[in-house]
């Protein structure tokens, strides 16, 4: 029924409505195609949040990095570089890692 739907010009957000609960059941590339397919829409910063949250509590350092763009939100900075780190990716983190190190 939702993809009979896909005209409608609110879809994106009945389909983000589907998608927020079930963050933890649902497959990465699912909710990655949904960040990429409506970037600019209100609800997308939402859901990429929430989702990162889940994935770093999940310790899926790898969907983390696929999934992260550049926050404002602290902990998201500091997951992101947990993330750097267990996915081997150091360039920088030492300098980028000071600079959060200062934040309160």
């Amino acid at each position: 029924m939702l993809n009979d739907l896909h005209t409608y010009p609110l879809y994106p957000y009945l389909r983000y409505e589907y998608l927020r609960p079930r963050l933890g059941q649902l497959d990465p590339d699912e909710i990655h195609n949904f960040l990429e397919d409506y970037p600019d829409m209100p609800v997308t910063p939402i859901l990429r949040s929430k989702w990162l949250l889940r994935l770093a509590r999940n310790g899926d350092w790898q969907s983390y990095m696929d999934g992260y763009r550049p926050q404002q939100d602290t902990v998201l900075r500091c997951y992101q570089l947990q993330a750097r780190i267990k996915t081997g990716l150091m360039e920088g983190v030492l300098t980028d890692a000071k600079e959060l190190w200062l934040v309160g």
